[in-house]
């Protein structure tokens, strides 16, 4: 949903909705699509406008432009819109999420997306393209591991569920 600024004077409505129909659809939907967002977990407006969501089906939407009923353009962390499972339903790796949580953009232009169920941060560079792999990592030693120790350690994350860039691009978890 959006709400127009600024909607913490009186009481504001939402002026458009963004993964549904229309304002007034809300039940979980028949599977994953262009047009679907399920379970919400973060959404970031990058440089241009477009609207990044990260949403149950282990997969980051790019919407162009808000707008009800709009369909997302691209998808991360799978083949494909008509996707959902965790790490494209294999192995952990660069192309795939298992839970992704939270989301950043980075003064470069760059995504930053937070990898809950397997334990790391991983960056995306652009040009963005469906179904791309990760280029930038944290918290694991390689793409395909998602090991958590007990305690976490400097190098290795345990759940990451929160996500924030500053000015100077440092990555905060």
């Amino acid at each position: 949903l959006r709400f127009p600024a600024p909607a913490l004077t009186g009481k504001r409505s939402a002026d458009l909705v963004i993964g549904q129909p229309d304002m007034s659809s809300g039940s979980d939907p028949a599977g994953p699509g262009a047009g679907v967002t399920y379970f919400v977990q973060d959404v970031v407006v990058g440089k241009g406008g477009e609207v990044w969501v990260a949403d149950g089906y282990n997969r980051v939407l790019r919407f162009p432009s808000p707008a009800t009923g709009a369909v997302a353009d691209l998808v991360l962390g799978q083949a494909g819109f008509e996707f959902g499972a965790a790490n494209r339903g294999g192995a952990t790796g660069a192309d795939g999420f298992d839970s992704v949580h939270a989301l950043e953009m980075d003064g470069q232009g760059r995504l930053w997306c937070s990898d809950a169920g397997n334990r790391r941060v991983v960056g995306y560079e652009p040009p963005f393209v469906t179904g791309m792999a990760a280029t930038l990592l944290m918290g694991q030693v390689d793409f395909v591991s998602s090991v958590s120790p007990a305690p976490p350690t400097a190098g290795v994350l345990s759940r990451t569920t929160g996500l924030a860039v500053d000015g100077e691009g440092d990555v905060y978890v």
